[in-house]
């Protein structure tokens, strides 16, 4: 990429973080407190690693951040090959880029 003075610079990625997208729970009183609490038990497995932060982002998707980006692939292939489904549906997940 190029500034505003025409110098060529490199854009920092990060794949710290995954978004599980779709995650639909059904209506309850507390509604918002049980849909996090589902997701966040998405990633209590032994082989998952510990997540810094899960957030609802909007459309029934969720961000999910971790330390590294190791740790967001791990956790990327661990509900895809082993969580698989959320409430018998199959769960979506994109790991995504992070700019700087």
């Amino acid at each position: 990429m190029r500034d505003s003075r025409l110098c060529c610079f490199r854009v920092n990625v990060l794949r710290d973080f995954i978004v599980v997208h779709k995650v639909v729970v059904a209506d309850t009183a507390n509604g918002d407190v049980l849909c996090l609490q589902e997701v966040e038990n998405l990633f209590c497995g032994e082989l998952c690693p510990k997540f810094i932060s899960c957030e609802f982002a909007h459309n029934n998707s969720w961000y999910v951040t971790f330390d590294t980006e190791e740790d967001a692939q791990k956790a990327y292939c661990y509900l895809r090959e082993e969580v698989r489904t959320f409430h018998g549906t199959p769960i979506m997940v994109s790991n995504t880029v992070h700019f700087m």
